[in-house]
């Protein structure tokens, strides 16, 4: 059939229309053909394959769909802050509540007894997730691992108030917020650095006397600024061995979330874990006590209901219940109707955990695996996201404050009784003699966590904001925590800032939590950025992370310079108004904060004081 002339007229067109598009796309790719300069030292980028065989855990992508299809739309890197729950977990708990009844467990009828059975029989797999020895420690249900603290700290209080001298407290300088609360419950504390304390606890061992006070000793497992584990085993028998008026008091809050824990190995006094951080859910917390150190927790003078033998509400006359009549120590120390439900709950999280986790081809507990797996995933993103530049100036993308998390070394967990130790010598006989049928072996995990704690800089070398990282990552949906952490003392060593500087920052209005973040005191940061992997992270959630770094700043060199002279006007401007309103404050007439430093006088702008409070920020000063 002969073409029409209108037909042929827009084969023509097309045609050349074809073949301007043609010259136009090759002027493209000819353009694109010139990319910038690669970032320096670019890390080679692991297979898939060579992450297995770190020990990344390829099951974890099919468990995403099925166990955690919450996470679809979300790239969640905050797992220290509190770990994702699964769905067969919450299906099994709501399956459990509608098909049983449970009572107070303070009775004797079915529903009372159904449910403190339920109780005990989480508490034994509490301790057997921790392998301990149930003759050797004990469970104590709390809130939370800060509410642990407070149990050991009011019992302390109490013992002390027996010889009217009080007792003395010794912290880690990388102490969470909470565990450095306790200080203001002790007549003399003191922080430590690794020298201080390495130093005290080589000290020639002394004789106990009944002179001495009491003494607790607290550090963190692990650092929730920066991810760094500091000796558990090593610490707790070298306290236990030259200091025998002191209690070892271990928070593993932030190190049970990816890291198996052997109490029978480590044997700490205290121990103090929050459960929302391993498996999700319940919000549950616990204190595992050592039988033999309990005693000393028997002096705190609160008591309530559970607790007690016998009373008089006419009479000061009350007694606690105590292990010689056949309790335990959960018996005299957990107040009131214990979170039952919550207790239900956490048996089943444990139960689903083994369930997903555990690797019995490998012989691998769930935590071992786990373990593996986050190493893998934080070695490969330390390596990767530590060496970004910018293409054009070749400045560091970031100051990173974490060193490259190290392998899982492999074990075999071992039996609960497969070391004894005696009882801490401030409750035992006078004995000096300390044996153990085993050497002493410090747990197999890796010094440093799958958590990296870093500020991101401009072009020009200044850091950009830690809160406008966190915003900028939350519009991607990138979930990562940005501040200082609870921990002022990371904040203090791996940013450099002395005392003084920041008592300058709270006068300028620095407060915990406020709502407008000051990020900087005379250019340094005054927090940082804070992204931890989990159990159930993916390797397509870190290279997510990657490609919004390299997106979102390296490939947005030149606009960057614009918004870093518009960020340092915001500042110079937020500057001249604190100063405006501590000088203001200074005035006379007008009435300084309690605190003396001016933060937030009478009457003044507290847009910035809704946080902590007058002592908020100097908890470690």
């Amino acid at each position: 059939m002969p073409t029409s002339p209108v037909s042929a007229s827009s084969g023509i067109k097309s045609l050349f229309k074809s073949l301007l598009c043609g010259k136009k796309s090759q002027k493209k790719k000819t353009s694109k053909e010139k990319k910038p300069a690669e970032p320096i030292e670019k890390p080679e980028k692991l297979s898939k394959k060579s992450l297995i065989v770190r020990g990344y855990n390829k099951k974890v992508e099919k468990l995403r769909k099925k166990e955690y299809s919450h996470l679809k739309d979300d790239v969640y890197l905050d797992h220290s802050g509190a770990t994702i729950y699964s769905t067969a977990l919450i299906k099994d708990y709501k399956n459990t509540l509608v098909t049983n009844v449970f009572g107070n467990p303070h009775s004797s009828n079915p529903s009372s007894q159904h449910s403190s059975n339920c109780v005990e029989k989480a508490r034994a797999e509490v301790l057997e997730f921790f392998n301990a020895n149930p003759d050797e420690y004990d469970v104590v249900f709390t809130a939370n691992a800060t509410a642990s603290m407070k149990m050991v700290a009011d019992g302390f209080v109490g013992a002390g108030e027996v010889g009217n001298e009080g007792f003395e407290y010794k912290f880690h300088k990388d102490a969470h917020t909470s565990l450095i609360g306790v200080r203001e419950l002790a007549a003399k504390s003191r922080q430590m650095d690794d020298a201080a304390v390495e130093e005290w606890l080589s000290q020639e061992p002394r004789e106990k006397n009944d002179t001495d006070v009491p003494g607790l000793f607290a550090w963190p497992a692990q650092s929730n600024f920066s991810g760094r584990r500091l000796p558990t085993a090593e610490w707790a028998h070298k306290l236990r061995e030259v200091h025998s008026n002191y209690y070892s008091f271990i928070d593993a809050a932030a190190y049970a979330m990816t890291s198996p824990i052997d109490l029978s190995q480590i044997q700490p006094d205290f121990m103090c874990v929050s459960f929302y951080k391993i498996f999700g859910y319940p919000d549950l917390g616990a204190l595992l006590v050592r039988r033999e150190s309990a005693p000393i927790l028997r002096n705190r003078r609160y008591f309530g209901g559970g607790t007690i033998n016998g009373l008089l509400g006419d009479e000061q006359f009350h007694e606690k219940k105590s292990e010689g009549f056949g309790a335990h120590p959960h018996d005299y120390l957990e107040d009131g109707t214990i979170p039952f439900h919550s207790i239900v709950a956490l048996s089943l999280a444990i139960k689903e955990h083994k369930r997903i986790y555990s690797n019995p081809k490998q012989d691998k507990t769930a935590m071992q695996t786990i373990s593996q797996h986050t190493y893998a995933l934080g070695s490969y993103l330390h390596d990767q996201i530590g060496a970004l530049r910018y293409p054009a100036s070749g400045t560091p993308l970031m100051s990173l404050y974490t060193s490259r998390p190290a392998p899982p070394k492999p074990t075999t967990p071992p039996s609960p009784t497969s070391a004894y130790f005696p009882p801490h010598p401030a409750v035992r006989s006078l004995s000096r003699t300390i044996t153990r049928t085993e050497p002493l072996e410090e747990p197999v995990d890796p010094p440093q966590a799958a958590l990296l704690t870093f500020n991101l800089h401009y072009p020009s070398g200044s850091h950009i904001p830690f809160s406008m990282v966190e915003a900028s990552a939350s519009k991607r949906r990138i979930h990562v925590r940005s501040g200082r952490h609870c921990n002022i003392g990371g904040v203090q060593y791996y940013l450099s800032i002395p005392s003084d500087m920041l008592k300058r920052a709270y006068e300028e209005g620095l407060r915990c939590g406020a709502d407008e973040e000051m990020d900087e005191i005379e250019g340094r940061p005054l927090g940082a950025v804070r992204v931890s992997i989990g159990a159930c992270t993916t390797l397509a959630d870190v290279e997510a992370l990657i490609k919004w770094l390299k997106k979102e700043y390296l490939s947005r060199e030149e606009a960057l310079k614009d918004e870093e002279r518009e960020v340092k006007e915001k500042k110079e401007k937020e500057h001249r108004r604190r100063m405006a309103e501590i000088e203001r404050c200074h005035a006379p007439g007008r009435q300084e904060s309690e605190s003396g430093f001016g933060g937030s006088c009478e009457g003044g702008d507290t847009r910035r004081g809704s946080g902590c409070g007058t002592e908020g920020l100097f908890v470690a000063l």
